[in-house]
């Protein structure tokens, strides 16, 4: 407490080292000053230190023209206080001015940066005298200079209760308050949490200026109100409004851990100003809230260049200050500036920590060939891990713009290293990364690519399932779930899972397709899991709710209608299709129907459709003509997912539930009425028994983990 109330009253006056210094001429005034001059100075600094102590007054002192002071209100944030002592007539308050002998300026929150501007004395203009501000009656609040113990402390009398105090500075007619009520963020949790958390913690200075002026005015206007809110919070309340009214000290405590970060990177970077990196904060706010995901690093370095040029600094300065620059114009400063001041990210690290390159071997058994290089699965003790080699000088092309394939591997592991830090089981784990001259090597968990399940064991299933049915009644398949199906639930229902820790944590996979998802043996149960993390898409706190994107990635034809026309409507025109929007589409939705293309895949082994096209039947039969440039025409002509199921032939048809095909039917359907992966979860397919049969087990064995470079049509 003591700490934070001295951090404040010095922040209030730039001026208390010359105080120390009029202290120091009290003591020793038996010896006169020897020359005129010196005087002089000396009585111009007592001026100046009385002209700090009436404003001091003003503000935590009695005054019957401000509402506030009464009461140890100072101060409404009254928690700053040290504990009362109490005297004749009232409470007797103690702040504490602790000058530092060494002459620091004892800014814990700003450290190495100017004092705050909040206020400014001129001794030439202080009319008052040291001896005529101590000597006020006592009824106005301030104690006789004799009942003083120590010269460093403002002594408060004060005659009200705590809660009185605060109830009173709460009933203040005050804009500001009104703009709490308008959002349903409680005024008393509000003024809590600005003593009790922002106060006593790393914070801008302007917040210490905008609370002096609330209390020497009574009163904040909505402006201002807002500002002091956005020191408080960020920009939490206006995209986490819910989490504000709910539990803003939660809220704002998280913040504080961003301002934090800001200071200690301020630090490490030697930025000269905390206005320069408002400023800088501001403007990188502004740019990633009007461009759509995802948005350029270079775009972002062009514009920026006036503010580099007023502030005399180098681009490397940004990349040192956030760590990540592709973190920066993905979600925004204060997350990126976050996570380099955990050292989770390294502007110096393009691929983060590396490991001893000792540690791993670097080949094993060949499993495939990716555009990279070569992929093994590690033998020995190692032999549940696969590692990928990217060739360097593949990636000095892809950096320099010569190679234009979409996977980004130091993205990729960059995510990766995220992902992983959420524990979830149903995201491949990160192992680590080591290096040579020649080569890259990147280690993760290893299991059994969905595509290799699929070609190995799908159709011993239906044989087994077909000897079935034949003693069975009709139709049966329709409500009774084939072992294949059961086993469907089980690892699709993991696949979706990670799938929805993405979404949650604002990333979008935006390649999710059979090559791209493995399972794996845990104490014999299947486990689904999500690999190849080299495209996927981060979204900041504004695009929560509504991942919009603009731009073509991934695989084709598995792609939503959305993402394979944005940007492209004279191709929907030729292709006979009609799009709601050309110019962005939610990407989370578009991973939504990336795991139904996966799904059907999975349950019928072959391809869905082969073009995303009206001109392909199959494709305009599954999804019943909603994407159809004239619907109409296929009112009176059967369609659905069942009808294409049929045409494919028992083999297909008759290892798909109903259930499974009502989920497949609500995911290809126009985007505003496709689930969210949320109601994928909820649908009644995946809340139904998907234990697989001890008789249907499989061991699970190794395959190929990297995509193919072509889709095939049929497994």
């Amino acid at each position: 407490m003591d700490l934070a109330i001295t951090s404040y009253v010095k922040a209030l006056t730039p001026c208390y080292e010359k105080f120390k210094q009029q202290r120091d001429w009290n003591v020793q005034k038996e010896k006169p000053v020897d020359t005129a001059p010196q005087s002089n100075k000396a009585k111009a600094l007592m001026n100046s230190i009385s002209t700090f102590f009436s404003d001091a007054v003003q503000v935590f002192g009695n005054s019957h023209n401000n509402p506030c002071i009464p009461a140890k209100e100072l101060n409404p944030f009254y928690n700053c206080f040290p504990n009362p002592e109490h005297g004749e007539g009232g409470t007797i308050r103690k702040i504490f001015i602790d000058f530092d002998d060494e002459g620091e300026d004892g800014f814990p929150y700003l450290p190495n940066l100017p004092s705050s501007p909040t206020l400014r004395i001129d001794p030439e203009d202080a009319s008052a005298s040291m001896s005529q501000d101590w000597t006020q009656p006592r009824e106005e609040g301030l104690l006789q200079p004799e009942d003083l113990d120590d010269q460093h402390v403002i002594y408060i009398r004060t005659e009200s209760s705590e809660s009185e105090a605060e109830d009173q500075f709460l009933s203040w007619d005050c804009d500001f308050f009104d703009y709490l009520d308008e959002l349903g963020i409680n005024r008393r949790e509000f003024v809590n949490t600005l003593n009790e958390v922002v106060l006593q913690s790393h914070r801008n200075s302007r917040v210490d200026e905008l609370v002096r002026k609330w209390c020497l005015e009574c009163g904040l206007d909505e402006v201002l109100g807002e500002e002091l809110l956005f020191y408080m919070v960020g920009k939490a309340y206006i995209y986490d409004l819910e989490a504000c009214q709910n539990n803003f000290r939660k809220v704002s405590e998280d913040h504080v851990e961003i301002q934090e970060a800001i200071f200690s990177q301020i630090n490490k970077v030697s930025l000269c100003d905390r206005q320069c990196f408002d400023e800088i904060e501001s403007f990188i706010f502004a740019y990633c809230e009007n461009n759509v995901a995802p948005r350029s690093i270079n775009t972002l370095k062009f514009e920026i260049q006036f503010l580099l040029l007023k502030w005399n600094l180098e681009w490397e300065t940004i990349e040192k200050l956030f760590g990540s620059l592709h973190s920066l114009v993905q979600v925004g400063p204060h997350k990126t500036i976050l996570v380099a001041h955990r050292g989770e990210v390294n502007s110096t690290l393009e691929f983060g920590e590396l490991t001893s390159l000792s540690k791993y071997p670097t080949d094993g058994v060949l499993l495939c060939k990716s555009h990279w290089g070569n992929v093994y699965r590690l033998g020995g003790f190692n032999q549940n891990l696969i590692v990928k080699v990217i060739a360097l000088n593949k990636w000095d092309c892809k950096k320099s713009g010569f190679d234009s394939w979409n996977d980004d591997v130091a993205l990729e592991i960059e995510t990766h290293r995220i992902l992983s830090s959420f524990n979830h089981p149903n995201i491949v784990r990160f192992e680590a990364v080591t290096q040579d001259i020649y080569n890259l090597y990147y280690y993760q968990e290893a299991g059994t690519e969905l595509f290799g399940t699929v070609e190995k064991h799908r159709d011993r299933f239906w044989n087994k399932w077909k000897n079935t049915l034949a003693t069975s009644p009709r139709d049966s398949y329709l409500t009774n779930m084939s072992p294949w199906e059961k086993r469907a639930v089980t690892v699709f229902r993991g696949i979706f899972e990670g799938v929805k820790l993405l979404h949650e944590n604002g990333i979008v996979h935006r390649d999710l397709k059979l090559e791209n998802m493995i399972c794996v043996c845990d104490n014999g149960n299947l486990v689904g899991k999500l690999i190849d993390f080299g495209v996927c898409l981060r979204f900041g706190e504004w695009e929560k709710n509504g991942f919009r994107s603009a731009g073509r990635v991934g695989t084709y034809p598995f792609m939503s209608p959305e993402m394979a026309f944005n940007g492209r409507e004279h191709l929907a025109i030729t292709n006979k299709m009609k799009i709601q929007d050309y110019e962005t589409y939610d990407a989370a939705k578009n991973d939504v129907w990336l795991l139904g293309h996966a799904l059907f895949g999975y349950s019928t082994g072959v391809l869905l459709w082969s073009e995303i096209s009206s001109n392909d039947s199959r494709f305009t039969v599954a999804t019943c003509a909603q994407f159809h440039e004239a619907p109409l025409s296929w009112i009176k002509k059967r369609k659905g997912l069942r009808y294409l199921a049929r045409r494919y032939g028992p083999s297909r048809n008759e290892m798909m539930t109903d259930k499974l095909i009502d989920l497949l039917e609500k995911i290809f359907t126009t985007e505003e009425k496709r689930l969210t992966i949320q109601e994928c979860l909820e649908h009644p397919w995946f809340q139904q028994e998907g234990a697989l049969d001890a008789k249907y087990s499989t061991k699970v064995t190794s395959v190929p983990l990297t995509p193919r470079a072509v889709p095939a049509k049929s497994f």
